[in-house]
């Protein structure tokens, strides 16, 4: 089952509308259907939310860590690949200041993808509901 399959399948046993997920999302009805029918990729921080709103386990994202680790390291090293690819297009025309920027941005994103791989590794560690919102701080949601 791919993603797209995956979140069609939780929010259809959660008893949930495409449009009330996208309202939790605050996103719209056809930019969430664009997930379930596979037309975007689904970010490692859209995950998280979707697994608090429709109970996802992390073990339902495939049968072990490897299939996480490995789906997502490739999107963070695209992401990283775009962004010298467009630094490099643009280097006979940059002035020294331009450069400086760019190095900025370009340590500020590698540092922000390794926050993110951080956090999807932790996240792994929880497949029970309660254990993540806890590890997430979301108790207070959660309490009646």
């Amino acid at each position: 089952m791919n993603e797209a399959e995956l979140l069609k399948t939780y929010r259809i046993y959660r008893s949930m509308t495409q449009k009330e997920v996208a309202e939790k999302l605050n996103m719209t009805h056809s930019g969430y259907s664009k997930y379930e029918r596979g037309e975007r990729k689904i970010t490692l921080e859209l995950w998280l939310e979707l697994m608090s709103i429709l109970n996802i386990p992390t073990s339902a994202l495939g049968n072990d860590e490897q299939f996480i680790i490995q789906s997502y390291e490739m999107d963070f090293e695209l992401r990283l690949y775009e962004l010298s690819e467009d630094i490099l297009s643009n280097k006979e025309k940059m002035s020294q200041l331009e450069k400086e920027n760019a190095a900025k941005l370009f340590k500020t994103q590698f540092n922000q993808i390794q926050e993110e791989k951080r956090i999807l590794l932790e996240s792994i560690k929880f497949d029970d509901f309660d254990e993540t919102i806890k590890w997430l701080k979301l108790e207070f949601l959660f309490k009646k």
